[in-house]
């Protein structure tokens, strides 16, 4: 989406549309690949997605519904500032012993954890429906510092349960 803003000077709410129909394919294509993974190994955590699904779907819903009275040009600080918050959220993690060197596979949470899930599912839902930026860029955040999800199985995880929010 933003490029289209700034190369193809779109229109927010149509780039925000647009941007969404065109995750749909890639996000099938790079779901199987992380599910079926290298020598079998899954690097998705399907009860995760399952629940970051509730709460996105929830939250993409009621985001898209807030977006057309939004001003287009708050729509674009909107925008930036979120990419500028995951942009250094992922900065910081790669620093050695930084947020992305904790490694799991998100089987240990707990039910408080869960619910966790389903609250960020649900505002990182609502950000997307408002902004029309794909989930991902704030999920696969989300689940490495905030619920211990190795990188690689946050990244599968994402692609898998921003599929029902953009459908």
């Amino acid at each position: 989406m933003p490029l289209q803003l700034m190369w193809a000077r779109a229109d927010a709410r149509r780039a925000s549309g647009t941007s969404l129909a065109a995750i749909i394919p890639m996000a099938v294509v790079g779901a199987g690949v992380y599910y079926l993974g290298k020598n079998g190994a899954h690097q998705v955590n399907l009860v995760v997605a399952f629940f970051l699904v509730l709460g996105g779907m929830a939250g993409a819903y009621l985001g898209a519904w807030l977006a057309p009275p939004v001003p287009k040009r708050l729509l674009h600080v909107m925008l930036s500032v979120l990419l500028v918050l995951a942009g250094l959220r992922e900065l910081l993690g790669i620093i050695p012993g930084g947020p992305a060197s904790v490694r799991g596979t998100g089987a240990a949470i707990s039910t408080s954890g869960y619910a966790l899930i389903v609250l960020t599912g649900f505002l990182i839902g609502i950000a997307s429906g408002v902004t029309g930026v794909g989930g991902g860029i704030f999920l696969v955040p989300a689940m490495v510092a905030g619920f211990g999800i190795a990188q690689r199985v946050a990244q599968g995880t994402s692609l898998v349960a921003i599929l029902p929010t953009v459908a």
